[in-house]
């Protein structure tokens, strides 16, 4: 599947990765939408680390689309799966950073996807958890979320960049994901620089498939 079909698959046909033309990409890629190709998984597929990436139908997720011109807005960490059948995920949400399961992750999203680092170190998921467990009632990163908007929306992305919004003890969904990697010695998003230079939206994780950071597990929903 081409690259453009392969987007188009996922609901994620406005996302543009750097500066690269994806009607100039000829790579085959794997399919990801079960209307195209791809598959649907049940939640005892899902494994300590996986990222899942959704949205839902409230007016946060719109605006957030809208925002970011992606049709997800939001990104999860599989925090436990103890329970095959209904897995916890950790993730940061206006009210702080909560675990839920999946029943209720359900219940909240239209389109659900879960994304795996193929080299996720199975004997770090103790301290994954351990760090996710820490941050728990940690308050939402609105100053990075205006910092990110910023950066996508304005053309001196480097001199936003140099300006702290954000908080490095409060987290976004996506910054919370990314953060939890880090602490377990993988920077999965390959920050350009330091701290506040996160780029870690979640069209981030949708792009690292491409580059074979993270691998398409299946959808949840769709």
């Amino acid at each position: 599947m081409k690259r453009r079909a392969f987007i188009k698959s996922l609901g994620l046909s406005s996302l543009i990765i750097s500066t690269y033309s994806f009607l100039d990409l000829k790579q085959e890629l794997p399919p990801l939408s079960p209307k195209h190709g791809g598959r649907s998984i049940l939640p005892n597929t899902l494994k300590v680390g996986d990222i899942i990436l959704s949205t839902t139908n409230k007016l946060v997720s719109k605006v957030i689309s809208n925002q970011t011109d992606l049709p997800i807005s939001h990104a999860r960490i599989v925090y436990s799966t103890q329970k095959p059948d209904n897995p916890e995920m950790a993730e940061s949400v206006s009210a702080g950073v909560r675990i839920i399961n999946y029943q209720e992750m359900m219940n909240e999203d239209i389109l659900s996807v879960a994304l795996r680092k193929p080299t996720f170190p199975n004997a770090k998921a103790p301290e994954l958890q351990e760090w996710l467990l820490s941050k728990l009632g940690s308050d939402y990163d609105y100053g990075g979320v205006f910092e990110e908007w910023l950066a996508l929306k304005v053309k001196w992305k480097n001199i936003i960049r140099s300006v702290s919004l954000g908080s490095p003890k409060k987290f976004y969904c996506s910054e919370l994901v990314a953060e939890a990697y880090k602490n377990i010695g993988l920077d999965l998003l390959k920050y350009a620089g330091k701290y506040p230079n996160r780029n870690s939206a979640p069209g981030r994780f949708v792009e690292l498939i491409w580059f074979d950071e993270l691998d398409y597990v299946g959808h949840l929903k769709y």
